[in-house]
C-alpha cells in the first residue's frame, strides 16, 4: 500500500473543508444563488442556479456553469445579490454528465440510506474536479479495490460505511462515510466532523 497515496487522499479531503459558513436558507428551483460547492470560504463562491432540491439532508443541486451539476448543503449557499429572477428549466431537461439520472431536473429527488453497495466502479468528485485517489471498485459484498490496486473490506450499518485498508487510512479521524441513493444512483459521501461533504463517489 502506498503511504503517499493514502496521505494525499486524506489531504484532499481535509483541504476541501473550510472555515465558517452561512446559516442554512431555503431556495427554490430556478433561484439564482452564490454557492460554494467545494465548501471553502475565502471568497470561493460562484454564481449558480438551483436545479433541484432540497433533498432529505438539505442539499441542493446547483448549476455553476456546466456539468457535473453538484449537490451543495444549503448552509454553503446565499441569495445572489440583487437577483430575484428565477430561471425555469425547460420541461424534460436532463442533467448531463452521467452523474444524475435522466429525469427532469425539476422533479424532487430524495436521498435514502443504502444497506449495501452494488458491485462495480465508483468515481469520486469534489466540486467539478475528479478525485482519482478516492476512486474504488466494489468487488462483492464487503470487498473493494482501491485506486492503488490494494484490496480492503467494508461494513455497513444504518447507511454508514466503515472501510478497512486504503480508504480507512485516507479518511481523517472523526469523519464519517455515508452510503445513500441520490436519485437512484448509489453514492458514497465523505463528511467532516461537522457533517460537511468534502467529496462523493457514485457508481459509474
Amino acid at each position: 500500500m502506498a503511504t503517499f497515496g493514502i496521505r494525499a487522499a486524506a489531504a484532499i479531503l481535509v483541504a476541501l473543508i473550510g472555515g465558517g459558513h452561512a446559516l442554512a436558507q431555503s431556495f427554490r428551483v430556478g433561484d439564482r444563488v452564490r454557492a460554494s460547492p467545494s465548501q471553502v470560504d475565502n471568497g470561493w463562491y460562484e454564481s449558480c442556479i438551483v436545479r433541484d432540491g432540497p433533498n432529505s439532508t438539505d442539499y441542493y443541486q446547483v448549476d455553476c456553469g456546466g456539468p457535473p451539476f453538484m449537490w451543495v448543503p444549503s448552509r454553503w449557499m446565499q441569495p445572489a445579490a440583487g437577483a430575484a429572477q428565477r430561471q425555469t428549466s425547460p420541461a424534460g431537461s436532463r442533467a448531463p454528465g452521467g452523474l444524475m439520472p435522466p429525469e427532469p431536473v425539476s422533479r424532487p429527488r430524495t436521498s435514502t440510506p443504502l444497506r449495501s453497495l452494488p458491485p462495480g466502479p465508483y468515481r469520486c468528485w469534489s466540486f467539478s474536479s475528479p478525485r482519482l485517489l478516492l476512486n474504488f471498485t466494489v468487488l462483492g459484498p464487503g470487498r473493494y479495490r482501491a485506486s492503488d490496486g490494494s484490496t480492503g473490506t467494508f461494513g455497513m450499518s444504518g447507511g454508514t460505511v466503515r472501510f478497512t485498508g486504503f480508504l480507512a487510512n485516507a479518511v481523517p479521524a472523526g469523519w464519517t462515510v455515508a452510503a445513500e441513493s441520490r436519485g437512484g444512483i448509489p453514492t458514497v459521501s465523505f463528511r467532516s466532523a461537522r457533517n460537511s461533504e468534502a467529496a462523493f463517489c457514485q457508481r459509474a
